[in-house]
């Protein structure tokens, strides 16, 4: 039989996801520019080293398919609950336009630019 229970390894893949969000929140506090993190994430999900392929990669475009997959989900809920849960079921990873939604969120909010304030702050103090 399998050595963890399967609510176990559920519950194992959603620190996982998370912790991947994490590690984009810690990218956007080293570049301070969440398109950059964007821009990363979808060279990770293309996987190429081609340059041809990297330069070709639009942010913003990336970033308006987020969008319209968030309006999806609002608009019908089969896409954003039962859908969405049984892909999350077994992902290590959360998907690339949820990540890049995310870090577009984080880097327009009140924590992200306290924290930048705050390491501002520090930094002039020393």
């Amino acid at each position: 039989g399998p050595i963890v229970s399967i609510p176990t390894q559920q519950l194992l893949l959603r620190w996982q996801r998370a912790a991947e969000f994490s590690c984009d929140r810690a990218a956007l506090l080293v570049a301070q520019d969440f398109k950059v993190v964007v821009s990363v994430i979808m060279k990770l999900c293309g996987g190429s080293s081609k340059s041809s392929f990297n330069e070709s990669l639009n942010v913003d475009t990336f970033l308006l398919q987020a969008e319209e997959l968030e309006r999806e989900k609002r608009t019908n809920p089969m896409r954003g609950g039962v859908v969405g849960a049984l892909n999350n079921a077994v992902a290590t990873h959360p998907a690339p336009l949820s990540r890049a939604t995310e870090i577009q969120k984080w880097a327009h909010s009140a924590t992200y630019t306290g924290l930048l304030a705050r390491a501002t702050d520090n930094s002039i103090k020393e």
